[in-house]
């Protein structure tokens, strides 16, 4: 019995480390646009309804009951050994039943329960990241993207903001890398606003937003909506702007981080919300049972790996709008709209090419 049990060890030592090496090219090939990466993607995750972690146990399901028999079958050649084979043959049935009974009934790996429909009326536009790129440079959060944006057909604009050392709002990213980036060197501190609009004048190449001059930018161009994205202080920033911006509830759209700020911040008056996921590290099953609390109008922003779940899927039969981040080639943009996902957020996809 001792070597049956030496070769079963020897068997899934060797079967896991080849399941591990697949499912790493598994990932180098959805980074890629491949047919055979659509293929893959449209076989597995949307007719199988299958996300990473059900693919991983189909894989094993479907390696183990396929080789195990044979490998025992060439190990075990003389007679004597058949009875041996045919119990750990039974052994890893009964193992295989086990587990996908124990997946079938997990509600975290559950995306296809019966949630409730959604009178939800979000209005759907393609999202100009942080204004969308300009001379081949995103992030500028700049007044030239916009308007390079609104050129093209853009109407819903992503904005990033950051407090200044005198808690001012100007639109930047992060003052590390962002700022380096647009600014050509490093700060070891928060800026005041006027050090920022000074550094604009003598050292960028765009005119970067204030909080300020995007006002003005929203006044002259009635039929743009910003979608705010905060890091740090988000509450903070949305009680700011709904304190200064004209019919602030109509024309900015915020995001919020957790589900526990969503009636705080709608209570601020606005009308719109969209809920990003990409800080959210809870399951799929925990964002539906949120999502079902909410009233009004709002939508779900999500990062590409949740995108690629059945998520999209799911609120798109509860009628609730989803957005992922940020897709710049339409092969990749299409891959995503057949998992059901609405809209996109993009530097460079002319929202007119849809």
């Amino acid at each position: 019995m001792k070597i049956y049990i030496n070769r079963l060890v020897r068997f899934y030592g060797i079967f896991i480390l080849m399941l591990l090496v697949t499912c790493c090219f598994i990932v180098k090939l959805f980074a890629s646009k491949s047919i055979i990466h659509t293929f893959i993607y449209d076989v597995l995750f949307v007719f199988f309804d299958l996300n990473f972690f059900e693919l991983f146990i189909f894989i094993f399901f479907l390696i183990s009951a396929f080789f195990f028999p044979i490998w025992f079958l060439l190990k075990s050649k003389q007679e004597n050994h058949k009875p041996q084979m045919i119990f750990y043959t039974l052994f890893l049935f009964v193992f295989m039943l086990t587990c996908y009974s124990f997946f079938l009934n997990n509600p975290d790996f559950q995306m296809n329960g019966n949630y409730k429909s959604n009178s939800n009326n979000f209005i759907i536009n393609r999202i100009a990241h942080a204004g969308g790129e300009i001379k081949n440079i995103d992030y500028t959060n700049s007044i030239d993207a916009l308007n390079k944006s609104y050129e093209k057909g853009f109407r819903y604009f992503e904005i990033d903001f950051s407090f200044t050392e005198d808690d001012s709002l100007v639109c930047l990213h992060d003052w590390d890398s962002t700022f380096e980036k647009l600014f050509g060197f490093k700060t070891d501190k928060k800026l005041k606003l006027n050090e920022f609009k000074q550094l604009i004048s003598e050292k960028s190449d765009f005119e970067i937003c204030t909080l300020t001059s995007l006002i003005d930018w929203i006044e002259e161009n009635p039929e743009s909506y910003i979608i705010t994205d905060a890091k740090e202080n988000n509450l903070k920033v949305l009680d700011v702007i709904s304190r200064s911006v004209p019919n602030f509830e109509t024309r900015i759209i915020p995001q919020i981080y957790s589900p526990e700020n969503f009636y705080e911040v709608k209570n601020m008056g606005y009308k719109q919300i969209i809920w990003t996921l990409y800080l959210y590290r809870y399951s799929n099953k925990n964002i539906l049972n949120f999502i079902e609390q909410f009233n009004g109008s709002f939508a779900i922003t999500m990062p590409k790996g949740r995108a690629r779940s059945s998520l999209p899927r799911t609120l798109a039969k509860m009628n609730i709008s989803s957005y992922t981040h940020t897709i710049n080639l339409k092969e990749e943009e299409m891959l995503f709209r057949r998992n059901n996902i609405t809209e996109i957020y993009t530097d460079t996809l002319n929202p007119f090419n849809i």
